[in-house]
């Protein structure tokens, strides 16, 4: 791209041609064979492996027994939403996780996991299976537009306390 000629010398310009919101936000991963976003599981405290289909149940009682979301995000978003649904009736459940200005991954590898202990914004869930909704919001976006949304949903995930 060439600059305007007729501006000021030392002057900015700059720009973006096509279209800002086919920009993709996830579904793109660390050097990896599968892309996140991933159901995951803690193996070690600081390491997580995608959950292999079946996935786990889930007992809640530490690190490795609970299960992780996660995503690396290929561009900033203004909004991500993590959110549980009933996988019997598809009734929403609660938000377990927002957030709000989140940046790209730093790394090539780098990614963000969000948690789930079993409990949302309508409280704590019982025993039960459920699917978690990873929504995010791209840039520039309309909360209230759906195209504006990113959306990926997980596999099943048993809640099984003892």
């Amino acid at each position: 791209m060439t600059a305007n000629a007729g501006l000021a010398d030392r002057s900015l310009y700059g720009g973006l041609k096509g279209d800002y919101q086919t920009t993709v936000h996830i579904g793109i991963g660390p050097l990896t064979a599968a892309p996140m976003p991933w159901l995951a599981n803690n193996t070690s405290g600081t390491s997580f492996a995608r959950c292999a289909t079946p996935c786990p149940a889930y007992t809640l009682t530490g690190p490795t027994t609970t299960p992780y979301i996660t995503v690396s995000l290929a561009h900033q978003a203004r909004t991500i939403k993590v959110e549980a649904f009933d996988q019997v009736s598809g009734l929403p459940r609660g938000l377990i996780a927002q957030d709000e200005y989140v940046g790209r991954a730093s790394t090539p590898g780098g990614f963000f996991t969000y948690a789930w202990d079993g409990s949302t914004s309508m409280g704590v869930q019982p025993n039960g299976t459920y699917t978690l909704r990873l929504s995010v919001l791209k840039a520039n976006g309309n909360s209230a537009t759906p195209a504006d949304w990113e959306i990926w949903n997980s596999a099943t995930v048993t809640i099984a306390r003892p």
